[in-house]
């Protein structure tokens, strides 16, 4: 049996997070699409956030139905509204962006809640999420799971 030693495990371990991120950062590059993500992006969630930039909350919720759109608004209003996106380029950097914090926050509550002798197997176990293709189609094309 081949026994690794300590410092070896940590730089194993900083090496896989490290390919996971820069995996992560080339599925936005290249528009990486799971399903049907893009299609998902381009017929009901973009049009329902570029909506809620242009007219008031209360008269876009009135006709929220015409989006097709399955989820409560407040994706759409948090783009929309509150960060005012008004276009799909600005959506998906908006959202690559800000997914690129949840496996970030995940390790700040795994830390605090596990007394863990090396953070370098939090940090590892927490990018284990941009593996999912799921998150990573959600955070490339700006979808609603992620927010």
């Amino acid at each position: 049996m081949i026994r690794i030693e300590t410092k070896d495990q940590n730089k194993i371990l900083i090496f896989l997070s490290l390919i996971i991120f820069v995996s992560y950062i080339f599925g936005i590059l290249f528009n990486e699409n799971h399903g049907a993500s893009k299609t998902d992006a381009e017929a009901h969630t973009w049009p329902a956030i570029i909506e809620f930039s242009k007219l008031e909350v209360i008269e876009v919720l009135k006709n929220y139905y015409k989006f097709g759109e399955n989820s409560y608004p407040l994706h759409h209003i948090i783009y929309g509204k509150i960060l005012n996106i008004d276009n799909a380029a600005s959506i998906k950097a908006t959202s690559s962006f800000l997914s690129i914090s949840i496996p970030f926050l995940f390790f700040l509550i795994l830390k605090n809640r596990c007394k863990y002798n090396s953070e370098i197997y939090l940090v590892f176990f927490s990018f284990i999420i941009f593996l999912s293709p799921y998150f990573r189609s959600s955070a490339i094309w700006g979808l609603t799971e992620n927010t």
